[in-house]
């Protein structure tokens, strides 16, 4: 394939981290991976930390279990390792290496945190493929403990989103979607799954597409709502069928 300095074909690509650009969704993976104690604790936290709340987010749960975590001896070279072994389609990878390659921006949209999302783009040396990583903010403090903060920290909710249900209070992707500049005459093709997606593929234009995984959250939502999307939708189940919805509209892939 050859190299290409610039963005020729005039596309933007949103990536969702959790069951988009990876096959897995950390959040509950790696806690369920590294917990020692009985799983019953860490069912009844999650239980109890329903319903969220503007001062009681998903990522305050979060918060409590990693800090569980650092209290049965997980340490940052735990998050390494397993890491490392992150389900993963091939052809993702192949896809993004590619994109880059020809010129085309990518940026990753998640509901993650960055230390998880960090760590699996330099595992895979690819992170100078994307130009930005919009999520919740997360670091090892100086204990060694995984901190997540919220992505609204430093980026206040404005109104209250019609889909509130699907968003809720810790970030809404329409709002990063929107907040995201849009080169002129440019296409944005975003990869979703979940219903966290649903905001950011309804203020898609009808020149933009979003790849919807099959099966999963995001699909339902969209047949539900069919009025508020305005984008192409195409669907996909594995990195296979992903690859070939993107090698139908970016030339060269």
């Amino acid at each position: 394939m050859t190299s290409m300095n610039t963005n020729q074909q005039n596309i933007l690509v949103l990536w969702d981290f959790d069951n988009s650009m990876i096959n897995e969704n950390v959040d509950y993976w790696i806690p369920g991976t590294l917990w020692t104690k009985d799983f019953s604790i860490m069912r009844e936290m999650r239980k109890n930390a329903r319903p969220f709340t503007k001062e009681k987010t998903f990522s305050t749960l979060m918060g409590s279990i990693f800090e569980e975590l650092f209290k049965q001896g997980v340490t940052d070279k735990d998050y390494q390792e397993l890491m490392k072994k992150t389900p993963v389609f091939k052809e993702n990878l192949e896809v993004i290496r590619n994109l880059h390659i020809l010129g085309i921006e990518q940026k990753i949209v998640s509901d993650a945190n960055s230390y998880f999302i960090e760590t699996f783009l330099e595992i895979h040396d690819i992170r100078k493929c994307f130009s930005e990583i919009r999520t919740h903010p997360a670091k090892i403090d100086e204990f060694g403990k995984l901190v997540v903060t919220e992505w609204t920290d430093t980026h206040p909710l404005g109104e209250r989103c019609k889909y509130f249900g699907y968003c809720g209070h810790q970030m809404c992707k329409a709002e990063v979607v929107n907040g995201i500049p849009r080169p002129e005459n440019a296409r944005i093709i975003y990869i979703g799954d979940g219903s966290g997606d649903f905001c950011g593929v309804r203020v898609l234009k009808a020149c933009d597409f979003a790849f919807v995984r099959e099966g999963f959250s995001l699909e339902k939502d969209i047949n539900e709502n069919e009025g508020a999307i305005t984008c192409q939708i195409r669907t996909w189940k594995d990195g296979k069928t992903l690859k070939k919805q993107f090698q139908e509209i970016c030339k060269g892939l």
